[in-house]
């Protein structure tokens, strides 16, 4: 009998010296902003919970919408994540300082990064099985008031809502040519209703 109580305690041993874990399916990676991390969503709607951060001491960051990449923001510099399961992070030396925004094409082919204080964005692009390319920034200057809204299609090109105190504008950048207005919004003046 006590060879059999030593055995069994052997066994127990290695058990004890590990720690509870807690892991489901992945579901995705989302910006978490109290942790300043992107971390893992584990388990399925209704049963998941934020796993261990995958990167950290980030300001901001979005995710592609494919869920396996990301940009985010330290320090007022940009850093690509090219796979989210590897943690693996680049700063380009070519990226605009202070992006105040990212967005997203709908593939994750593409995403804009727009800096306010440097009155830039800049296209990052994800080719298939290449590694991200930054195109030139695209100077913001010249517009008549800040940008408030961005979106950008999978082929890059860019749209930029401009507001104004007397009118806002809708402009579509393309790649290789000048910025177009699209449509042009009247502030309401007049007393409320």
């Amino acid at each position: 009998m006590p060879i059999f109580l030593i055995i069994c305690v052997l066994l127990a041993v290695p058990v004890f010296g590990q720690g509870p874990q807690l892991a489901g399916p992945l579901s995705g990676f989302v910006f978490d902003p109290p942790s300043r991390a992107i971390r893992p969503i584990l388990g399925i709607p209704g049963a998941a919970h934020l796993g261990s951060p995958v990167f950290s001491n980030i300001d901001f960051a979005a995710v592609a919408p494919n869920g396996r990449l990301a940009l985010a923001v330290r320090e007022g510099h940009l850093w690509i994540i090219p796979d989210l399961n590897a943690a693996d992070a680049d700063q380009p030396a070519a990226a605009i300082d202070n992006p105040a925004q990212i967005v997203w094409a709908s593939d994750s082919s593409t995403a804009v990064v727009y800096s306010s204080s440097a009155q830039s964005m800049q296209r990052v692009l994800f080719p298939a099985g290449a590694a991200a390319r930054l195109d030139s920034p695209i100077d913001t200057s010249f517009l008549p008031g800040r940008i408030s809204s961005l979106a950008v299609d999978p082929t890059g090109r860019i749209a930029a809502g401009v507001s104004d105190p007397a009118m806002g504008t809708v402009y579509l950048f393309s790649i290789d040519q000048l910025p177009n207005p699209l449509a042009f919004i009247a502030s309401a003046t007049g007393p409320p209703m």
